[in-house]
């Protein structure tokens, strides 16, 4: 039950709501992070709008609610909340709220107020603090822009200050698995429903999911964070399509992807140039990896400056920082890049030597 506050009357009316087991514990989670997550039509983002709602019934709240773009918030999580659903009735009835459309925000009548935004125009947020945020499809999300909004969580008029997300699941290597199902944080919990457990669900649909294999049932139906092996092909297979072969080796790096727009991509490494003869070469598509990344002979970003993550998540500074840190903790091995060493001392005639042999460098390491 949800009560909602009528103003002129002074009185309240009980708002009678059938749930199902899972968005109850949904409703009732109270830490300061929340994952709902589950497969394929469990009722997620209908228990999203209900617990925005929850927190927007607080007088003077002021709680946020996004999805990463506003026309996909704007056409499936508004539309939940303000417009029936079938037989189902909105979340929020009409009466009991005032839409300001152009400032993208419902003032409830007796409580607070619920901003909706999406993430491709991250000045709507500016600086606002807010009592709670509700996030759909929060795998859409980055790290970066999910932590962005943890950091707008500073309004006490809410006594249950959190950020909870309704969303499919993803690939284990998604940050909000890490996030929940990885880390042990006693701030966080999770909870799993999958498209069974919607008793609302009609047989023919149902019959449906059961049709679905492997990662595809495993995700949809029963709501686990799989994935896809080999990312795009689910026929991919290791001993198959992985050959390993001994060098030696030239210096140019190449990586093949059978696509649809170009069946055949080619990724030069490096900013060698190559021939590659008088032939015809149609539906590849070759393109060469050579730069740091945004920022690149910029001056101000190469003496420390960045634009806000939300922007460019991707920069010249990020990504030194996470070769670096692969570099640490062994992930990305450079030893066998490494082909000369050279003192700084020496670096004049110690580089003059070595361009007589330019075809075996590779990468060269200056100590002091």
């Amino acid at each position: 039950m949800i009560t909602l506050p009528e103003v002129e009357t002074q009185e309240t009316e009980i708002l009678n709501v059938t749930m199902l087991p899972k968005q109850i514990q949904f409703m009732q989670a109270d830490k300061k992070e929340v994952l709902f997550s589950g497969a394929f039509r469990a009722s997620k983002t209908r228990a999203l709008c209900y617990k925005t709602l929850q927190h927007a019934l607080i007088p003077n709240n002021f709680v946020g609610l996004c999805r990463k773009e506003y026309m996909a918030l704007k056409n499936t999580t508004l539309r939940t909340l303000l417009k029936p659903d079938g037989d189902l009735p909105p979340v929020l009835p009409e009466g009991y709220y005032t839409h300001h459309k152009a400032d993208h925000t419902i003032s409830i009548h007796g409580g607070g107020e619920i901003y909706y935004f999406g993430f491709d125009k991250p000045s709507r947020m500016g600086s606002l603090g807010m009592g709670a945020i509700g996030i759909d499809e929060g795998t859409e999300l980055d790290e970066d822009e999910y932590m962005m909004l943890m950091g707008r969580i500073s309004n006490k008029t809410d006594p249950c200050r959190q950020v909870f997300t309704a969303t499919n699941p993803g690939p284990p290597s998604h940050f909000l698995h890490k996030r929940f199902f990885k880390d042990n944080d006693s701030t966080r919990t999770v909870i799993n429903t999958n498209s069974y457990e919607n008793f609302f669900l009609p047989q023919d649909y149902l019959d449906w999911l059961d049709s679905l294999e492997g990662a595809d049932h495993d995700r949809y139906a029963l709501g686990k964070w799989v994935g896809y092996e080999g990312l795009v092909y689910k026929i991919w297979n290791r001993p198959t399509h992985f050959v390993h072969r001994d060098g030696p080796w030239q210096r140019v790096v190449m990586g093949f992807d059978e696509g649809f727009v170009h069946p055949g991509t080619i990724v030069v490494v490096g900013g060698c140039t190559f021939e590659y003869g008088k032939g015809p070469i149609t539906n590849v598509d070759i393109r060469r990896a050579s730069r740091t990344g945004p920022g690149y002979h910029d001056e101000p970003w190469e003496t420390g400056r960045d634009y806000p993550p939300v922007l460019v998540r991707w920069s010249t500074r990020t990504n030194l920082e996470l070769c670096m840190r692969l570099i640490a903790e062994g992930k990305l091995n450079v030893d066998a890049l490494t082909t000369h060493t050279i003192r700084l001392a020496d670096a004049g005639t110690g580089v003059a030597a070595i361009l007589d042999e330019a075809e075996e460098i590779l990468g060269v390491l200056f100590e002091n």
